[in-house]
């Protein structure tokens, strides 16, 4: 153990995660440990998911053979994320925060880790822009849409993005109107919101990149606790660029419903990102890695590999208490419309189905 001069007489602990073992803030809450090195342990899932996902990028990388993937956590706090890609993965790892006291406590943790991390006590935007990388992962407190086009700068042709966001009161209609300041589109609360927030946050990260004619493809996102994480690949291209606007529509969208529109209207929200959002190979390999490594998170990376592409997803608890139909177990109701239809479970509601049946059919599955 060792003290902090700015923390007084509050010991730091050690703990383990993954395979890094720790020093950090020994405080009550994640958030009173800011100031030397901020450490959340409810994002355990968050960084085992985020190792699997390097680790598939790792393997198809070009760079894979001379160890040279270049690989960036631009908020790095305690430094766990910088530390376990390393030890878990591999590559030349960077790892940037303004904080000082956050960068010295990083530095104790890979002496302790005895891995070499390239360490910089700088403003992540100021350090993205002037260095290039292959993968980039933005874990902000709060919203990461400032981070974006300075990631997009630093990725150059190609490569992968990892976004985080904690606004998610924002983002799932809680703050419709912080929404649209931050992220240019309205949140509403209805009961798809949480996968609504989520294609908000992919629409604002595309049409950033979009300004520099790179293309963002979402390979992997879902929302966990209090955050939405994202997985990305980032290429240059104007006409990928188009094609990702062809993508685009305008949701009507209420607390009881969606309709998807081409044109705006009084009602509408959007333009919004309405492809898919899983790359079902991509979300396979990573389960196989959590697997193998025993890691947290399979069962979110399950889902999101099995659910349908379509956009939004009907909640069977919401339409029970709606329509006053009887709550139906969600495997009778899958197995009832998936002798006509395509149906799936999703990422985002445990007690919702996605599926190309309609209305009608789902409530007539549920009596």
């Amino acid at each position: 153990m060792f003290l902090s001069a700015s923390m007084g007489i509050r010991m730091i602990k050690t703990i383990k995660e993954g395979s890094a073992r720790l020093y950090v803030p020994n405080v009550n809450k994640p958030e009173q440990g800011r100031g030397e090195g901020f450490y959340n342990p409810a994002m355990t899932k968050n960084r085992d998911i985020s190792v699997a996902c390097l680790a598939v990028l790792f393997k198809v990388s070009k760079k894979r053979a001379k160890n040279r993937m270049r690989i960036c956590d631009a908020l790095t706090a305690t430094g766990v994320r910088a530390i376990r890609y390393k030890k878990e993965v591999g590559g030349e790892v960077w790892a940037c925060d303004v904080n000082e006291n956050a960068i010295k406590l990083a530095r104790k943790n890979a002496h302790l880790n005895k891995t070499k991390i390239n360490f910089v006590n700088k403003d992540a935007n100021a350090f993205l822009s002037e260095n290039g990388f292959d993968f980039v992962d933005i874990d902000p407190y709060g919203s990461p849409v400032g981070f974006i086009a300075a990631a997009g700068r630093s990725l150059g042709r190609e490569g992968y993005l990892a976004v985080t966001a904690t606004d998610t009161a924002a983002l799932n209609g809680v703050y419709p109107r912080v929404a649209e300041r931050r992220y240019g589109i309205r949140s509403v609360r209805c009961f798809y919101s949480k996968e609504l927030g989520t294609r908000i946050l992919i629409t604002s990260i595309i049409r950033i990149l979009m300004q520099q004619d790179k293309a963002f493809q979402p390979l992997l996102c879902f929302q966990d606790r209090h955050y939405i994480r994202i997985f990305g690949s980032v290429s240059r291209g104007a006409k990928k660029c188009d094609a990702l606007l062809d993508k685009m529509k305008y949701i009507v969208a209420d607390k009881d419903m969606w309709e998807i529109r081409e044109h705006p209207s009084e009602k509408s929200i959007g333009p919004i990102y309405i492809d898919t959002i899983q790359k079902r190979n991509f979300c396979v390999s990573v389960l196989k890695e959590l697997k193998k490594r025993n890691l947290t998170g399979q069962n979110i990376v399950r889902l999101a590999a099995e659910e349908l592409p379509e956009p939004f997803y009907y909640d069977t608890h919401f339409l029970s208490k709606k329509y006053k139909k009887p709550l139906v177990s969600l495997s009778k109701i899958i197995d009832t419309l998936s002798k006509r239809h395509k149906v799936s479970r999703t990422v985002f509601c445990p007690t919702a189905i996605k599926t190309d049946a309609g209305l009608e059919k789902i409530l007539a599955a549920m009596e």
